[in-house]
């Protein structure tokens, strides 16, 4: 919940969230943290901590997880035992993921395929004959993609059809699917 709220916070990237929750401990106390204490601890401006309104930053929260709720979506906070631990090396992780399904696959190899949205008839026979045939050779492989059109689509549907795990990388939030005949791939 505070990991969100930190997200409403203008001016507060990915980056400042995971160093505010190092600096104070926990996402709870890094949003509870006063601007005194915030401009002791940390390098963010004045002018960007008086652009604040936490109240409004937790009301937003509010609505964000009763939408959650709703829909059956689910978040996990960087600082959480839960999230991904291939993506803390990332210098700017995202501070919340939200997701539908699993969300951690540990002992599987991650296989990235992306590529044009308006692919060809032999990209897509090519993208099919390289799932396929990541089946056949191994039964721990993970199919990340953007979830778009054309390879990114045939790459998640294929993955479904083989029974292998797929995760669509989305690059909008959690309320938008795009391209619409995608939603029912989530």
């Amino acid at each position: 919940f505070y990991t969100i709220a930190l997200q409403n916070l203008k001016g507060l990237g990915n980056i400042g969230i995971k160093k505010l929750i190092e600096i104070f401990g926990s996402a709870e106390k890094a949003f509870k943290a006063t601007k005194i204490e915030l401009l002791q601890k940390n390098k963010i401006s004045k002018k960007i901590l008086n652009s604040w309104n936490k109240n409004t930053a937790l009301q937003q929260a509010e609505q964000q997880i009763t939408y959650l709720e709703k829909y059956n979506i689910r978040a996990v906070g960087i600082s959480e035992k839960e999230y991904p631990y291939r993506l803390l090396n990332i210098a700017d992780a995202p501070a919340v993921i939200f997701y539908k399904g699993e969300l951690n696959f540990p002992d599987h190899k991650v296989i990235g395929v992306v590529g044009t949205r308006s692919a060809s008839v032999y990209g897509i026979k090519l993208c099919k004959e390289f799932i396929n045939g990541l089946k056949e050779s191994r039964k721990d492989i993970l199919i990340v993609s953007g979830g778009a059109s054309g390879i990114d689509t045939c790459a998640h549907k294929t993955a479904l059809e083989q029974g292998l795990p797929t995760i669509s990388v989305l690059g909008h939030g959690f309320d938008t699917c795009y391209p619409v005949a995608n939603k029912k791939l989530v």
